[in-house]
């Protein structure tokens, strides 16, 4: 299991963590409010919005790995892939979900 998302692109078999994209996002707020006069220490820590559970498919059937029909993974995010993807034929199976506040 990965923490960095991206490992499963290369070919590793999961990975969960926080999306780049929104820790990205939350930097750039950081940077902004040190830049128009907000002392850093001041600032609270935030943690990360969005987290990604990512399977890699195809390293999933070398490994003889399967997953039920009610896991995350079966059902995909509909943001990269459809919906109704089959197991079978999927490559990389990307299930996004927001922290609830």
């Amino acid at each position: 299991m990965f923490r960095l998302l991206e490992f499963v692109d290369a070919g590793g078999l999961i990975a969960y963590g926080a999306t780049l994209d929104g820790t990205f996002a939350s930097a750039a707020l950081y940077v902004d409010r040190i830049l128009t006069g907000a002392k850093a220490g001041d600032l609270p820590i935030e943690q990360p919005k969005y987290f990604e559970l990512v399977v890699n498919m195809k390293s999933a059937k070398i490994l003889d790995v399967t997953f039920s029909k009610s896991s995350p993974a079966s059902r995909g995010s509909g943001q990269r892939m459809a919906p109704t993807v089959k197991l079978e034929d999927a490559g990389v199976v990307r299930c996004r979900c927001a922290v609830a506040s």
